[in-house]
């Protein structure tokens, strides 16, 4: 970000590590999304070890360890979900960013028809949701709804 000379917003809090990109660094989008998955189980435990102590078994250490996992898979969930909202957009893994100023189109070409165009600064972030002529055209979804086309070249992927 610093010889491209611009950053975008969802990538320059973890460059300057604000406090809810310090947490979320911690782990990539993947890994708190399995971290997410583990603390859904770690509850699902937890509430079966309940309903074994609240259908005959008196043993005291069920309801201990059950509460602490309750307790654990909430706050592993809640820290999971958090980070994966300051990841977001850019945990999906057709995210991309536009490396330069360009303008987004409405249908895949350049030639001088009737379109829609749209000037789209250097640094966006978008989804890629489909091709067209693979390798030479991708269409962009922004958070916002708006879609457009615009020349493969101009786009970096982010994952890969």
């Amino acid at each position: 970000m610093e010889r491209a000379g611009y950053a975008p917003s969802v990538l320059s809090g973890f460059a300057r590590s604000h406090p809810p990109h310090q947490l979320a660094s911690q782990l990539s989008a993947t890994q708190w999304q399995l971290a997410a998955i583990f603390a859904l189980s770690l509850a699902a435990f937890g509430g079966a070890l309940l309903l074994l102590r609240g259908y005959g078994n008196p043993a005291r250490w069920l309801k201990i360890t059950a509460i602490t996992l309750f307790t654990f898979a909430i706050l592993l969930g809640s820290a999971a979900v958090f980070s994966l909202r300051v990841y977001s957009p850019i945990n999906d893994a057709r995210a991309v960013i536009v490396w330069h100023d360009t303008t987004l189109r409405s249908i895949p070409t350049e030639a001088d028809t009737a379109q829609k165009t749209t000037p789209l600064a250097a640094g966006t972030v978008a989804i890629v949701n489909h091709t067209f002529v693979p390798g030479a055209w991708s269409r962009l979804s922004f958070p916002n709804g708006q879609t457009g086309w615009l020349r493969q070249e101009d786009l970096v992927a982010l994952w890969k």
